[in-house]
């Protein structure tokens, strides 16, 4: 990945002569960036856990293990798509 920057390079009377083009090879600069962003939004995401009430978790986590079995039913008994059911996954 490069990254390009330019500067006109400019005479007395203010009229650009050149141009100073500089070329800065970023691939693992952009890396470590994409990496850290990444990090922080799974540090984020465990902060929010963390700030849950443990009774609304638990709460949670009971209702997620009826609708799972309920949603695989609706998906294994509909053979083409039906926004109806669909709907009701979600």
């Amino acid at each position: 990945m490069l990254e390009l920057s330019w500067s006109p390079i400019t005479n007395s009377d203010d009229e650009v002569e050149k141009i100073l083009v500089s070329v800065k090879e970023v691939t693992e600069l952009k890396k470590l960036q994409n990496a850290a962003s990444k990090q922080k939004r799974e540090l984020e995401t465990v902060g929010q856990l963390l700030a849950v009430d443990p009774n609304q978790f638990a709460e949670f986590v009971d209702s997620s293990k009826k609708f799972i079995p309920e949603n695989k039913n609706l998906i294994n008994k509909t053979v083409t798509k039906n926004d109806s059911i669909v709907s009701e996954l979600f």
